[in-house]
Order: structure tokens, then sequence, then C-alpha cells
């Protein structure tokens, strides 16, 4: 696959750890393609004080003479051998943003506008509940500053086991 430059340096970036550099990578190309998203910082070039929860990538997005820097937090909606339910949403959910909270409090360079929590979700099921969570059972005060956006990706198995399929 070609990746445009700001998802090859995701990817060939130092990651603070985990198994999310093709989540990653990948993330930012559909945000490029939907939004004309420019990489502003990969995870490990965002500064924090004090340190703590971190965003993946900082982005910047222009619409006509107006620009915004957003922070981006990927995660993969999943459940290994068990299929996913509203309390997993629910929990993955409030964990992911309050760690948005959490860092946006905390960034110093770049500062966020907002942030984007993106989530690749395996089928359009689990997209739905995750939707539907968010909607009617997330509070307000985790969700007031922070953009969902849900990807299905059907047919790439690579995006959520990473470990398996890192060839690159």
């Amino acid at each position: 696959m070609n990746l445009s430059r700001g998802a090859s340096k995701i990817r060939d970036s130092e990651n603070a750890g985990g198994t999310s550099i093709i989540s990653e990578a990948m993330s930012f190309e559909v945000l490029k393609k939907m939004i004309n998203a420019k990489l502003l910082s990969t995870e490990n070039e965002i500064l924090y004080f004090p340190e703590g929860k971190i965003t993946d990538y900082a982005i910047k997005v222009t619409n006509h003479e107006h620009s915004v820097t957003l922070g981006v937090s990927v995660t993969r909606a999943m459940k290994y051998k068990a299929i996913f339910q509203r309390s997993d949403a629910i929990r993955l959910l409030e964990k992911k943003l309050f760690g948005v909270i959490c860092s946006s409090e905390n960034a110093s360079y770049p500062k966020f506008a907002k942030q984007i929590l993106h989530i690749w979700s395996t089928d359009e099921r689990t997209a739905r509940i995750l939707q539907d969570v968010y909607n009617n059972k997330i509070s307000i005060q985790y969700k007031h500053n922070t953009i969902l956006i849900i990807t299905i990706a059907k047919n790439a198995k690579w995006i959520f086991w990473e470990k398996r399929y890192r060839k690159f």
C-alpha cells in the first residue's frame, strides 16, 4: 500500500508503546482523505506538562483561511474470541475519552482546539453499539471536546492484530 508522507512518518517513528502503529498510520490516511489533514506531530513529538496520558498524533485542518489543530487518539473496538457488548463499549469509550481529556489538558505543544477519538470497528454491529453508547450512555463531561469517528474496517485484520501481520 502506498502511504502518504504523514502516514509513513507515523509508521516509521518511535511509538510510545503497544501494537498500534498500523492502526495509527491508517487512521491518518483516513483523515487525510476525509478532511485533508496535515500531520503536525507524532505521539513522541507532542509535548506535555505535566506528563500523563498522551495523544497518538496531531493534525492541522485548513478550511478556506481558517485552520485548526486537532489531537487524534486511535483505538480499536474488538474482543478476542468473544462478541463485543455494550459493556465493552462503555468501558472503552469512558477510558479513551478520559485519556483524551487528560492529554488535552496537559498538551503544551501543540495545543489542541479539540480532539478526535478515532475508533476502528471490526463490523457494523460493533459500530452501532459504539454509536448508541456514545449518544445515550456517555456523560457530556467525557465528550464535550471530542469528535468521535468510527471507521468500519472489513477484511482488514492487520489493523486489529498488528503483531501477526506487521511486515513493513
